[in-house]
């Protein structure tokens, strides 16, 4: 594959700008001075500009995570460098580094190796013009002070972070698809202005499907509010709202999953028919025992 090499050139009076040694003079401005060549380094790709690409919740947390320095200490360098004019933000996702193109250098991978090739062999001609003690002087050959970094001509840092982006949208807008039978698109320039800014503050792609869940399960049925199951709605700024909203829970009727057991009604005795007076045989009975009884009685007090 086809290799480009960038390199990032210093003159040797660097460390002697005013701005450079103000820098340094600050507490902790050593390692300011290292977090500013770091991202001119990080620069030299995209001709002296850093990109945001959503990936953390702002452009100074994600250079920090990309150059290993703490956030902290690159935000109090990318303050200085803004109020020295070093550092320029053209806008929101992009900054510029204001010096930079007069310290970028570049070839192609063929082009070193016959540059190099070339300086072998022009020592090689003077080492056997000269004596033995001499040849140890040309071992040197480089007398400005270069940092070089091997990036690839064909794939760069920003269109890996490009890739993740667009397949995180996809992701996104599909689930919303499926959960809303909508037919969104994740082109489309809103869509992902909406989901690069939520992104931004922090949130995942589970914080989105979270919230497509919440938002379907109360709104899809309902004729009224079913048109707000839109990325511009739902990734907006109640987002967060959304996200901590409690998902409704919906009841199922016990009715219609439990068979109810037929009621058997039995029908009462009619305690009435049964009385004494609807038999006037068993009455007449029933009042000669009775006399019986009270006549015995009587005759035994005797």
């Amino acid at each position: 594959m086809a290799k480009k090499y960038f390199w990032l050139k210093l003159k040797d009076d660097f460390f002697n700008q005013k701005e450079i040694k103000m820098l340094r003079k600050l507490a902790g401005g050593d390692t300011f001075t290292v977090i500013y060549l770091k991202i001119l380094l990080l620069s030299l790709k995209n001709d002296g500009r850093v990109y945001y690409d959503g990936i953390a919740r702002n452009m100074v947390e994600e250079i920090a995570l990309e150059i290993d320095e703490e956030t902290e200490n690159v935000q109090l360098t990318f303050n200085y460098l803004q109020t020295k004019g070093l550092l320029i933000f053209n806008s929101d996702d992009e900054v510029e580094l204001s010096n930079i193109h007069q310290m970028i250098g570049s070839e192609t991978a063929a082009a070193s190796r016959m540059r190099k090739s070339r300086g072998k062999k022009e020592i090689e001609a003077e080492c056997n013009n000269v004596t033995p003690e001499l040849r140890q002087s040309y071992t040197e050959i480089e007398k400005e002070i270069e940092i070089e970094k091997e990036i690839e001509n064909t794939k760069s840092d920003k269109s890996d972070s490009a890739s993740i982006f667009t397949k995180l949208c996809n992701e996104v807008v599909d689930y919303l698809n499926q959960k809303a039978k909508s037919n969104f698109k994740a082109t489309t320039k809103a869509t992902q202005t909406k989901i690069r800014a939520r992104l931004a503050e922090g949130f995942r792609v589970d914080d989105f499907k979270k919230v497509i869940d919440i938002k379907t399960a109360e709104w899809l049925d309902d004729a009224n509010m079913s048109q707000y199951l839109r990325p511009e709605t739902l990734f907006g700024t109640k987002f967060e709202s959304y996200l901590n909203q409690k998902q409704a829970v919906k009841r199922v009727n016990a009715q219609n999953n439990w068979a109810k057991s037929p009621v058997k009604f039995e029908e009462m005795p009619n305690w009435n028919s049964r009385s004494t007076g609807s038999d006037p045989s068993r009455k007449a009975e029933i009042e000669k025992m009775m006399n019986e009884f009270f006549t015995d009685n009587e005759e035994e007090d005797k």
